[in-house]
């Protein structure tokens, strides 16, 4: 007795179960329709994705369009404007992204090249939307002219290579140091490590400007000897020692081509004021 009504209690309770359910919205009805709704928004949120790709990378939108070099002296803007920047636009970035788009170009690749082309004392790359390029470049005062394998560089006050420079030595605006030992030679390059050999340099060429009776045709350098001279328009060659106190030498130079026997007999070959008190003349 007590079994079959057990039996007829669950019976009618899942038969009350059954009957209060939606018949058009089963367990599977549901989760079709979270399915569907989720699929809609992936779908719907990968088209805006790509939407923003199209706007920001390939779009016209943020394509450079407009370069504006700023700062130069002696570097050629136009230089500049072809042979780097116009050609880094054509490039990719990252296999599939072109550089003419502001946000895909390389600050950092376009000051790489110009510091190792030139060695510029700053650089400043600005973005500015929505198509311009401003680069903005402070180059390093030159003081001196460096020539080493047949080209020439503008020196720098720290002893670096700046750009190359096309001129002969009848046409420099700078004196001219010829590097005997042919090292090396590219713009950014420090091609003088030692500070003092920098001023050694730079005084010798402001101060061999007041000796009136000497007429400068180039200034050669060896640094492995620790030596630089000086040819003469009249033929003969000056020797300084580098490592040596410039004023002692230069007060020995000026004795020497006051005094009468010099005078009388002007050096063939050289001066050589090096060697402590002693002056060599030949």
């Amino acid at each position: 007795m007590i079994i079959n009504y057990t039996l007829n209690y669950v019976r009618w309770k899942f038969n009350r179960q059954r009957e209060s359910k939606n018949p058009f919205f089963t367990k599977s009805t549901w989760q079709q329709f979270v399915i569907e709704r989720f699929s809609f928004f992936v779908w719907l949120s990968i088209l805006f994705f790509l939407v923003i790709i199209y706007l920001l990378f390939y779009s016209p939108l943020l394509q450079i369009t407009k370069v504006d070099i700023r700062g130069t002296q002696n570097i050629s803007p136009k230089i500049i404007e072809e042979k780097f920047i116009n050609w880094q636009l054509q490039q990719s970035r990252f296999k599939v992204f072109k550089q003419n788009n502001l946000i895909m170009f390389s600050k950092k690749w376009l000051t790489q090249r110009l510091n190792n082309d030139y060695g510029l004392a700053s650089l400043k790359i600005q973005k500015k939307i929505p198509h311009s390029l401003i680069v903005t470049i402070q180059e390093k005062t030159p003081e001196l002219i460096w020539s080493s394998q047949g080209k020439f560089f503008y020196l720098s006050e720290n002893g670096d290579l700046a750009q190359t420079v096309d001129i002969t030595p009848e046409t420099s605006p700078l004196p001219i140091i010829y590097d005997d030992t042919n090292a090396e030679a590219k713009p950014g390059k420090k091609i003088l490590t030692d500070d003092k050999v920098m001023t050694f340099i730079k005084n010798l060429t402001s101060e061999i400007k007041q000796i009136s009776s000497i007429e400068v045709d180039s200034y050669h350098l060896q640094t492995n000897i620790n030596q630089l001279s000086i040819k003469v328009k009249a033929g003969y060659n000056i020797f300084f020692d580098i490592n040596k106190d410039l004023p002692t030498q230069l007060e020995k130079l000026r004795r020497t081509l006051s005094d009468a026997s010099t005078l009388a007999n002007p050096p063939q070959e050289y001066i050589n004021v090096k060697f402590g008190d002693r002056v060599y003349i030949k």
